[in-house]
């Protein structure tokens, strides 16, 4: 199948906002987000058409980036570049959300630091950190810093590599791992991606994505030789990002590849957000031999896709390919991805099965908590930052209660 073809005028009219802004979902469950959703861009009004020939629930995409005034932030003006920053601090990332409020509260950040080991006093309660720090002449130093209650948030490489390095003749197995399930259960979710090429353009990278989504197919379809599920989400890569994918996936590169760009507002792409299972196998592990820049142990990351997961794939990335046909795609590719990690310490009620209990605090080691996406037990088939932020609000809330109480 030829995948570019030249049969349409490229153009550079200017593009305008699509005037759709709901589509067709029951929000009982959750209830309605405090702002209106965007706009859909190009490629969300692809997908909802798409959607809608073949009567599949859409919606618009729970986007972390203002559609409307907030404080001092202005809201989202469909740039597009939101991979490579936003320059109006409408994309509610961390730096503009917490961390200026964290620090007139009193908080440090200190950069060019490495916590390689978390320290617990003669009782076994955590007792602080010690940190390796470069300063501007290259030179690497070690402090502990002291701390009534060491919360690790690292996440699923990061969070277990550092509970391994905190190795000691108390906790020999690393800090926090005597249910030995440390570094097991690493997830990921399965992402393919199917472009699909249209006669129109339609300008892939304008707006934040995902514009659109769909989640007909999250849950387990008895029907089907697998179980539980996927959802489907707009993805908008910027020409860079898409060069490399043309590169790699059809194997262009030069002229062939210069051919395949100059079509690339004309493509529109959908992504998996494909569930996978917790297997013991995946996971991560202390390097023997290679170290990282201030002498530490590189983390060993394994991982695979069982059979169930390999089905979710296929299956799904046959549904993204028959929306985009549906919509008057005219050739189609897949390419192979993924995206977000979770587990590894995981959470539960049983501290011979688990990491930390149901409050995000270690079963092992008073004082010590891991709030972070390593916690999940399950990776369902949704994008894990929601959830980590509410695990995150929740745990801060029950330390501050515990701090009144003089509970820590």
């Amino acid at each position: 199948m030829k995948i570019s073809s030249r049969t349409t005028t490229r153009s550079s009219a200017n593009w305008v906002l699509p005037g759709r802004w709901i589509g067709r979902w029951d929000a009982s469950r959750r209830g309605r987000y405090p702002y209106r959703p965007h706009q859909l861009n190009g490629v969300g009004e692809v997908m909802a058409r798409g959607c809608e020939t073949l009567g599949i629930t859409w919606r618009p995409g729970a986007i972390a980036t203002l559609s409307a005034p907030k404080g001092h932030r202005p809201p989202c003006v469909y740039r597009g570049w939101c991979m490579s920053g936003c320059t109006t601090n409408a994309k509610s990332s961390t730096l503009v959300t917490y961390a200026a409020e964290a620090l007139a509260e009193g908080a440090q950040i200190r950069p060019d630091c490495m916590v390689h080991t978390i320290t617990t006093d003669p009782q076994g309660r955590a007792r602080g950190v010690v940190c390796s720090q470069r300063d501007a002449q290259g030179r690497v130093s070690e402090h502990e810093v002291r701390a009534r209650v060491v919360i690790v948030s690292a996440y699923s490489i990061e969070t277990p590599r550092l509970l391994l390095m905190s190795a000691s003749s108390q906790h020999p197995q690393g800090l926090a791992n005597s249910s030995g399930q440390v570094c097991k259960g690493l997830m990921i979710h399965g992402s393919d991606i199917v472009f699909g090429r249209f006669p129109e353009p339609v300008s892939q990278f304008k707006a934040p994505p995902p514009s659109t989504i769909t989640q007909d197919f999250y849950e387990t379809d008895p029907s089907k030789d697998f179980v539980r599920g996927y959802s489907i989400e707009t993805v908008g890569p910027l020409p860079g990002k898409f060069a490399k994918i043309a590169a790699s996936t059809l194997g262009l590169w030069g002229e062939s590849l210069r051919e395949f760009m100059y079509d690339y507002s004309h493509y529109a792409g959908l992504g998996l957000v494909g569930e996978t299972m917790a297997q013991d196998r995946n996971g991560v592990t202390l390097s023997d031999s290679e170290t990282d820049a201030f002498g530490l142990p590189v983390p060993v990351v394994s991982f695979s896709y069982d059979d169930n997961d390999k089905k979710i794939l296929d299956t799904g990335t046959g549904t993204e390919r028959r929306i985009l046909e549906a919509a008057g795609a005219e050739a189609t590719f897949r390419v192979p991805n993924t995206a977000h990690l979770m587990g590894a310490c995981r959470m539960g009620d049983d501290p011979s099965t688990s990491v930390v209990d149901r409050n995000c605090r270690s079963w092992d080691v008073p004082g010590l908590y891991v709030c972070d996406g390593s916690v999940f037990v399950t990776s369902g088939a949704s994008n894990p930052s929601l959830t980590i932020q509410a695990i995150a609000a929740r745990t801060a809330d029950q330390l501050i209660t515990a701090g009144r109480q003089g509970e820590l």
